[in-house]
C-alpha cells in the first residue's frame, strides 16, 4: 500500500490532522453552552396561565437562571423568595413539599406549596423539562463540533485541490 509513502501524501495527512485538531481546539475554546444546572425551576399557583406542553395544560412550573454573586440584588431576592425554604415556611404556607425537588442537579422550588398529586405531576413535568434542556445542550454541542470539523475538511479539500492544480500546471510546462 502506497499510502503516506510520498512527501505530498504525508504532508496532506499531517495537514488533515492539524486542521482537525485545530477545529476541535477552536470549538472547545469558543463554545459556551448554557448548562442545565445554570437554571432553576419553581412551581406556580393555579392562576399562572397556560402551558401547552404541561400535562395539565396549565402553567405548573416556570424557569429562570440561577443567580450568581454579580447579579442585581432584586434578582437574588426573587430567587430567595422562590427557593429559600425557611422563607417559604415563615409565610402563610404551613408546609412545603421538597421531596423529588431535584433532578440531574437542577432544583425545583415549591413556592406554590403544591402537595400530593399536584406536586407529583409538577415534578414529573419538571424532570421532562430538565431532560429537554440536557438534550438541547448536547445537540447544540454536537452540531457546533460537526460544523467546525466540516469546515476543517473543506479547508483540507481546498488545500488538496490547490496541490493537484499546482502539480497539473507544473506537469503541463
Amino acid at each position: 500500500m502506497r499510502l503516506l509513502q510520498t512527501k505530498v501524501s504525508r504532508f496532506l495527512f499531517v495537514a488533515l490532522m492539524v486542521l482537525l485538531v485545530a477545529a476541535i481546539a477552536v470549538w472547545y475554546g469558543r463554545s459556551r453552552y448554557i448548562h442545565p444546572t445554570d437554571w432553576y425551576f419553581w412551581t406556580q399557583d393555579a392562576d399562572a396561565g397556560i402551558d401547552i406542553r404541561s400535562p395539565t395544560r396549565r402553567a405548573m412550573i416556570d424557569t429562570d437562571f440561577t443567580p450568581i454573586a454579580s447579579w442585581s440584588e432584586s434578582r437574588v431576592k426573587l430567587f430567595e423568595d422562590r427557593c429559600d425554604v425557611s422563607r417559604l415556611l415563615a409565610t402563610s404556607r404551613a408546609s412545603v413539599v421538597t421531596t423529588d425537588a431535584e433532578w440531574r442537579h437542577v432544583t425545583l422550588c415549591n413556592p406554590a406549596a403544591l402537595k400530593g398529586e399536584q406536586f407529583e405531576i409538577a415534578s414529573g413535568y419538571f424532570r421532562t423539562r430538565v431532560d429537554e434542556l440536557y438534550s438541547q445542550m448536547y445537540f447544540e454541542m454536537a452540531w457546533d463540533l460537526s460544523s467546525y470539523i466540516v469546515g476543517a475538511l473543506a479547508v483540507w479539500v481546498v488545500l488538496l485541490s490547490g496541490l493537484r492544480i499546482g502539480s497539473w500546471v507544473k506537469a503541463g510546462t
